[in-house]
């Protein structure tokens, strides 16, 4: 008896192989089955220069055999989600691995005939991963056509480096790259800066205020109260300068980027927020940020990069 890892994940580029299934090599790994199923939805029966174009989801299924037990092939499902994670936001080929929750229920009639017809157990499809005892399972799913079209080596180097450190990825390294490959699915130009400031905003995180900062705020608190002023006034403006004690977003991505990518960087991301603060609070800016999305994206993979090397 042995166990199984199955994961299905949506890529937004295609994968070319040679024939079906492919073979993926990853040491600390057995050999892992890759197969592609294409997805066209999204026609406009009246295309015009509005109308929404098709949208192409790549499905591959990474299939991993041979664990000795269903902690072990789970443990290492896991880890193989991540590092996947990982290459698609740095290897900018975009992968949503999903939350491994089903869409399709079936009653236990079908399951019980599935049983005594098959010795199976049926299972419906999901995004995301699966463990399953080896020849003990049926999956059932839409069905699709299979179509080649781009190199399965590049997946294969990247994921014998990511894979290789998975189990060493915190919860930021794995939120940036999540929301980076999220990115490469969105159309939206808007959208998509968005998702990537808040990528490199997820990998920050909150900076304290400096001593000196603080201190600041507590003289001119004591300062304020000495100040003979009504209507609520003087809370409101005692509000706004406790608030300037509470960590910082701004403070926390700029110690971020000037420790990893450098002053320079740093000034070019701040510019970035500040055209998404426009845009989010004041509805400045729509439709003109195409041109910020590659300056945001190669700071997002590039810090991402750099942190997990710094981590790891």
């Amino acid at each position: 008896m042995c166990y199984v890892f199955r994961l299905r994940a949506r890529l937004s580029k295609s994968v070319k192989v040679s024939e079906l299934p492919a073979t993926l090599s990853v040491p600390g790994l057995p050999p892992i089955e890759v197969e592609r199923q294409e997805l066209k939805a999204g026609h406009a029966a009246n295309p015009g220069s509005d109308a929404p174009k098709p949208n192409y989801s790549n499905f591959h299924t990474f299939i991993c055999r041979g664990f000795p037990d269903e902690n072990s092939a789970t443990s290492a499902g896991r880890r193989f989600a991540n590092a996947i994670q990982m290459y698609g936001a740095v290897g900018r080929l975009g992968v949503d691995v999903g939350f491994s929750r089903s869409t399709l229920q079936y009653g236990e009639e079908i399951h019980k005939i599935i049983r005594e017809q098959f010795e199976l157990e049926l299972r419906s499809e999901v995004l995301g991963l699966m463990i399953y005892e080896d020849g003990n399972a049926a999956i059932m799913g839409m069905s699709a056509s299979v179509v080649v079209e781009t190199d399965l080596a590049p997946l294969e180097t990247g994921m014998r480096h990511w894979y290789s450190i998975s189990d060493q990825m915190n919860q930021s390294q794995l939120t940036c790259a999540a929301l980076i490959n999220d990115a490469q699915f969105v159309g939206h130009a808007d959208a998509k800066f968005i998702l990537l400031i808040t990528a490199v905003e997820a990998l920050s995180g909150k900076a304290a205020a400096s001593t000196e900062q603080i201190s600041a705020v507590e003289k001119l608190c004591g300062t304020l109260a000495e100040f003979d002023v009504g209507g609520g006034v003087r809370e409101t403006l005692m509000r706004t300068l406790e608030n300037a004690k509470k960590p910082s977003i701004r403070q926390g991505y700029m110690k971020k980027l000037r420790s990893l990518l450098g002053d320079e960087d740093a000034k070019r991301f701040d510019k970035l927020y500040a055209l998404r603060s426009s845009y989010v609070h004041e509805g400045k800016g729509r439709g003109d940020l195409q041109e910020s999305i590659p300056i945001a994206l190669d700071i997002a993979i590039r810090l991402l990069e750099t942190d997990t090397q710094r981590h790891n």
